[in-house]
C-alpha cells in the first residue's frame, strides 16, 4: 500500500507541474524574422551585423490590450579560429495593469556538423 501511495503522489505532482507557466513569449506575426529572440543558438548566424525591431499590439482599441516592443541586435566573432556569436535583447511589455522590462544577453558557440553549422547557445537576463 505505501508503493500505491507514493507512486499516486509523484503521478499527481508530475500532473500539477506540467500545467505551470512561469513566462511567456510574445506572439510575433513575423517570427521567423527574430529568431535569436527565440533561440539565443541562432546570434551571430550571418556574416553581418544584425538589428531588429519588432513591435505587436493586440486587440487594438481595447483597455489593457497587450503591447510589446522588442529591439534586438546579434553579430558573429572569431577567436582562436573558432566561430562564436554575441547578441543583446531589450523588450517592453504592457498587459492590463502589469508592466515588464527585460534585457538579455546572449552568447553562442558555433560548431560544423554534416556540411552545416550548429549553434549551442546561452542567454542571461534580467
Amino acid at each position: 500500500m505505501g508503493r500505491f501511495k507514493i507512486i499516486s503522489i509523484v503521478i499527481f505532482v508530475l500532473c500539477i507541474a506540467s500545467k505551470a507557466d512561469a513566462q511567456s513569449d510574445a506572439q510575433f506575426s513575423q517570427y521567423w524574422e527574430l529568431p535569436s529572440y527565440y533561440n539565443p543558438g541562432a546570434a551571430g548566424t550571418s556574416d553581418l551585423l544584425n538589428i531588429h525591431a519588432a513591435t505587436r499590439q493586440q486587440w487594438v482599441g481595447m483597455p489593457g490590450a497587450p503591447k510589446t516592443f522588442t529591439i534586438m541586435g546579434d553579430m558573429p566573432f572569431t577567436l582562436f579560429k573558432q566561430q562564436h556569436g554575441v547578441g543583446a535583447i531589450i523588450s517592453t511589455e504592457k498587459i492590463g495593469l502589469f508592466s515588464n522590462t527585460s534585457l538579455g544577453l546572449q552568447y553562442s558557440f558555433k560548431v560544423k556538423l554534416l556540411g552545416g553549422q550548429l549553434g549551442l547557445g546561452l542567454q542571461i537576463g534580467f
